[in-house]
């Protein structure tokens, strides 16, 4: 069963469609949904809001959503998931709500039943992001930081940056890492 088929049949008629958008564009800019970022068929990413919010769903490693919640798990599994995963695939779905009350119920509704509500790393993922790296570096501790990050863990590096927090060669390791140049952050 796919995800779009289990959000159907968890819904069971309502909201006023599901459907698998193909890019950004096919989301309503007014509408209230909920986003559903899956992973060989298991949530991911399960949110609601507009399609400002619910761009994260289309980011890929040229593309990214660096203020949202989970945009660093979102990242890491577009860096890792060929490696790891060998033919892992990704699905978008959105559920078109009347209202954003409905988006909310919506959304805790799904994160009941399917998930989607986590910002847990699979430790593949995260032995590859932190391989070669001494677990006294500085670049070691601040992705440990940005992986249980209560914001959002690109938004805290970048916002590091700015501050003056990283000199060159740390924030040279993460971006690098990251691949946050791919984004246009030097």
């Amino acid at each position: 069963m796919t995800v779009k088929e289990r959000i159907e049949k968890v819904l069971e008629g309502k909201a006023c469609g599901v459907y698998e958008p193909n890019s950004i564009v096919e989301i309503d800019a007014e509408c209230y949904v909920v986003y559903v970022l899956a992973h060989n068929n298991e949530p991911l990413l399960v949110g609601q809001g507009k399609r400002n919010r619910a761009k994260i769903i289309f980011d890929d490693l040229d593309a990214g959503t660096t203020s949202h919640f989970k945009a660093l798990k979102v990242r890491l599994y577009h860096l890792y998931h060929n490696e790891i995963f060998p033919q892992s695939y990704f699905q978008r779905v959105i559920v078109k709500c009347k209202d954003r009350e409905e988006s909310k119920q919506i959304e805790k509704l799904l994160h009941r039943e399917m998930g989607g509500n986590n910002n847990d790393v699979p430790c593949e993922i995260k032995t590859k992001l932190l391989d070669g790296l001494s677990p006294d570096s500085v670049p070691f501790l601040l992705l440990e930081i940005a992986l249980i990050s209560s914001f959002g863990g690109i938004s805290d590096i970048i916002k590091w940056r700015k501050k003056g927090l990283l000199k060159d060669e740390v924030w040279t390791e993460l971006s690098t890492r990251l691949r946050l140049d791919k984004l246009g952050l030097k």
